[in-house]
């Protein structure tokens, strides 16, 4: 079978540590090449991969052309640069989130890949995990009865200067890294956008980038609330509320590949506790995407999913300014 070629732009520590054994395992796709500003961390992790090529440089990963697909895992803030001349070299391109740092900027980056026949797909790897699959399953099935609360937290802490998610220039703070996944799952879980959004945040005095980010979501009859930050004990969850029952979900975003998850139901029957998994959602992504770039299915999560997100994230940072509701309608 014909596998989708891919390159890496840069030796992320997330890359090394949740992508790479994933591209190994895959029946769709392999690593071809990597590039680094260091052509020695290039070279040193491609020997470690077993990785065909390297590069000193992220535009030589681009210009090889035995790349199909490029992966990009660099800041935030260097995201929209590289979809553009990754696009322009005709590669299909898999960028991590935030695709970009602006509705208006993903905009861009989708005309530009629509323009040049190539796919664009922002990184969300909960999605395809069976935890989620089953829970928005129940959800759709009725079994809950009227959805009308969903809450999510998810924090971290991180306080050292030179990590690139404390460099407000580089896109750090704790809305784009881990608020977007409260924001993505509540419009994937309910196929639709909130009408008004508002927030309340708190800032690094030094940094000054948002260490705290709390959010409320209005989409009618549903409210979504959540609470993210980069300067607490590490935890996370998510708990879904409807007239008949409720879900939970432990470990929502970070489930290790070898472990089942558990996803709580509790209804009027009971509560029972349901096993998914286990699932490595990263090779569960990468084969997903690679088939749709090979042609032998859709693509799994469209470039719509990650504007309409970016829409809400740009909304939630205006209503920490104006201290007020933002409408979205």
């Amino acid at each position: 079978m014909k596998k989708l070629r891919w390159g890496v732009l840069g030796v992320s520590k997330h890359f090394f540590m949740r992508m790479s054994i994933p591209w190994n395992n895959s029946d769709y796709a392999t690593l071809q090449a990597i590039g680094s500003r260091s052509k020695q961390r290039a070279q040193q992790c491609a020997r470690q991969l077993k990785i065909p090529a390297y590069y000193g440089s992220y535009q030589e990963v681009i210009d090889d052309e035995h790349v199909d697909a490029i992966y990009i895992p660099l800041p935030n803030h260097l995201h929209k640069e590289w979809i553009i001349k990754s696009a322009n070299a005709g590669k299909h391109i898999l960028c991590e989130k935030p695709l970009c740092l602006s509705s208006i900027d993903c905009e861009e980056v989708r005309d530009v890949c629509a323009e040049k026949g190539v796919l664009l797909m922002e990184a969300f790897m909960y999605r395809f995990h069976p935890q989620w699959q089953h829970s928005k399953q129940l959800i759709k099935t009725g079994e809950l009865g009227a959805l009308h609360t969903i809450a999510t937290h998810f924090f971290y802490n991180n306080q050292d200067p030179s990590n690139i998610r404390n460099n407000l220039n580089m896109g750090g703070g704790g809305l784009y890294d881990i608020g977007c996944y409260a924001v993505s799952l509540s419009s994937f879980l309910l196929n639709r956008q909130p009408v008004k959004v508002c927030s309340l945040m708190q800032r690094h005095t030094k940094f000054h980038v948002d260490v705290m980010a709390s959010a409320l979501m209005d989409f009618g009859d549903v409210q979504s609330s959540f609470t993210v930050s980069t300067c607490v004990f590490p935890s996370q969850g998510v708990q879904i509320f409807g007239e008949q029952g409720h879900i939970r979900l432990s470990l929502p975003f970070n489930a290790p590949p070898d472990v089942p998850m558990e996803v709580i139901v509790t209804t009027e029957t009971g509560v029972r506790t349901v096993s998914c998994g286990p699932c490595d959602q990263y090779l569960e992504e990468i084969d997903s995407f690679s088939k749709a770039a090979l042609g032998l299915a859709p693509i799994p999560i469209p470039i719509k999913d990650a504007i309409d997100n970016q829409v809400i994230v740009d909304a939630l940072f205006t209503s920490e300014k104006i201290a007020g509701w933002i409408s979205l309608s």
